[in-house]
């Protein structure tokens, strides 16, 4: 390829916004992920694997508060408020859902349990992560 067209593309996709953000959004899903198999890799124990998990939570929880300003941020106030009910609504599912998971690991024997419960926790939060996202990917890219 020639460089001036290398160039010229870099610099179109570095002012393009839309590419910025999906390229960060994707670029902490990726950093987020790799770093729970990094740490699960080198930690086979059951308590650092909850270790590792308990980690990747708190990561994905971090990026989902920073989308979920990031979306706050585009919308207008009815629509602002639609999302905040929208999210304290989340927040009751979530809660209710890790009190599912809670009540059913918590009947079965063996180790291996523990880490596949604080997993499907971290599912839960990487996927509303991902879906307040995608909101705002569509936004962005209307503008």
């Amino acid at each position: 390829m020639n460089k001036n067209i290398f160039l010229a593309m870099l610099l179109w996709l570095m002012a393009n916004p839309l590419v910025h953000a999906q390229t960060q959004a994707y670029k902490q899903e990726f950093i987020i992920d790799k770093t729970l198999e990094r740490c699960l890799d080198q930690n086979e124990s059951t308590m650092k694997t909850i270790r590792c998990l308990d980690q990747a939570y708190i990561n994905w929880d971090r990026e989902l508060n920073r989308v979920y300003k990031l979306l706050l941020a585009k919308l207008q106030p009815d629509q602002k408020t639609v999302l905040v009910q929208a999210q304290l609504n989340w927040i009751k599912f979530r809660d209710s859902e890790f009190q599912l998971i809670n009540s059913i690991y918590s009947q079965l024997q063996g180790t291996m349990y523990l880490p596949m419960s604080v997993y499907q926790k971290v599912e839960i939060v990487k996927n509303r992560s991902r879906e307040l996202n995608q909101y705002w990917e569509i936004l962005e890219f209307k503008e």
